[in-house]
């Protein structure tokens, strides 16, 4: 007679067996599962592998078997798939064309800087949802800018400079709201800015030297984040908006070689972190704003090439930390201010082909760290102070007085 407690025993028995049979499957399902996932990642990668020249093929020599985890530039995450891809500066030479984005979608950096790969961007780029590093830039990448890179929205970097890629920047671009680094500079890329006002996560925008025209959207003034802006170097038109004063955390803004026009705004003296200025090679009018006085930090200012009058504002004596001055070929009227003699930090000026008259202040004498000094081509009367032989570093003076001979001070031996 089988007794109570003696069932009871058995009954355990039976639901242990049947558990440890459970968790066996189980694992076992994951083994497959697992095993299954690294085999289609292996196959897709061996198939853009024989896609690419044969010493590219030479090079991921190692990229043999079922497991990927250890070949040449991967990194797999505790599931055993791949999650970083890094072959910059391999030397490969190849299409992106074999490669299955689809296949790797646990892949959260893709780094293919510095090759030789040619061809387009895959459609099927848009696939990587949980991409947040994407670099491909310094190849000789062609054709259009994907509309499907809109999908990776978890994408803080994207770099696909230095290539020959055309056509117009998709508006796509806007829905990448966690993007923190944009570069799509020395390309050949046309029409105008793409909405970019969503993007207020963006450190660093650089469109440098392509053909992108239109203008300047007020919706800049949107990414308060960003601290260094580049759209230099195209064919951009318009003036610069206002609300570019709201870009509070700027510490360089190149905006040269456009065709920008009307006045410089007074906004601009917010950018009090701006280290860098350059607005030279444009259509700009109307005075040099007071404003610019406020911009303490910066280092570099260059608004030559434009047609700027009026004086030039004595608040540029505020610029203390100021090395490079250069506004030459402008129409800049009017004395040098004396003020500028506050300037103990600069090492060039470049003043010349304006309309400068009057002497030249003796407090430019303080300047005992400049190197060059250029005022030709200005209306500039009166003698050249002697206190210019007081400094030991310039190695150039370029100058022109009106109506009396060019008789430079010995300068001090170094």
């Amino acid at each position: 007679m089988v007794t109570s407690s003696s069932f009871r025993v058995s009954f355990t028995l039976l639901l242990l067996l049947l558990s440890s049979s459970h968790v066996f499957a189980s694992v076992s399902a994951a083994f497959r599962h697992k095993s299954s996932t690294a085999r289609l990642e292996a196959d897709a990668l061996l198939k853009w592998r024989a896609s690419l020249d044969k010493q590219s093929q030479v090079f991921l020599s190692s990229w043999d078997g079922n497991s990927p985890c250890n070949w040449t530039g991967i990194v797999c995450d505790k599931s055993a798939s791949v999650a970083r891809l890094n072959l910059s500066s391999s030397g490969l030479k190849g299409t992106l064309h074999g490669f299955s984005f689809s296949s790797l979608t646990k892949l959260t950096t893709l780094d293919l800087s510095y090759n030789y790969l040619k061809g387009t961007i895959p459609l099927g780029v848009g696939s990587l949802s949980r991409l947040t590093y994407l670099d491909l830039s310094s190849n000789n990448i062609s054709g259009e800018i994907p509309t499907p890179i809109g999908n990776l929205t978890g994408l803080l970097f994207l770099y696909l400079c230095i290539n020959k890629l055309s056509g117009s920047i998709p508006r796509q671009i806007g829905m990448l709201q966690s993007l923190n680094e944009l570069d799509l500079s020395e390309n050949d890329l046309v029409g105008s800015l793409p909405p970019i006002g969503n993007l207020a996560n963006l450190t660093y925008l650089n469109l440098f030297s392509n053909k992108i025209s239109g203008s300047i959207p007020k919706e800049i003034g949107n990414l308060t984040n960003l601290s260094d802006l580049r759209l230099s170097d195209n064919e951009i038109s318009g003036s610069i908006p206002k609300e570019i004063g709201k870009l509070s955390s700027l510490e360089e803004l190149y905006l040269y070689k456009n065709s920008l026009v009307s006045e410089i705004p007074g906004s601009i003296g917010n950018l009090t972190n701006l280290q860098f200025l350059y607005l030279h090679t444009n259509k700009l009018s109307g005075s040099i704003t007071q404003q610019i006085g406020m911009l303490k930090s910066l280092n570099e200012l260059d608004l030559s090439e434009n047609n700027l009058s009026g004086s030039l504002p004595s608040s540029v004596g505020n610029l203390a930390s100021l090395s490079y001055l250069t506004l030459f070929d402008n129409n800049i009227s009017g004395s040098i201010p004396k003020e500028i003699g506050k300037l103990g930090s600069l090492e060039g000026i470049d003043l010349s082909t304006n309309s400068f008259s009057g002497e030249i202040p003796t407090s430019i004498g303080n300047l005992t760290k400049l190197s060059y000094l250029s005022l030709v081509n200005n209306e500039i009367s009166g003698p050249i102070p002697k206190e210019i032989g007081m400094w030991v570093h310039l190695m150039s003076l370029i100058c022109t007085i009106t109506g009396l001979p060019v008789k430079f001070p010995l300068l001090s031996e170094t």
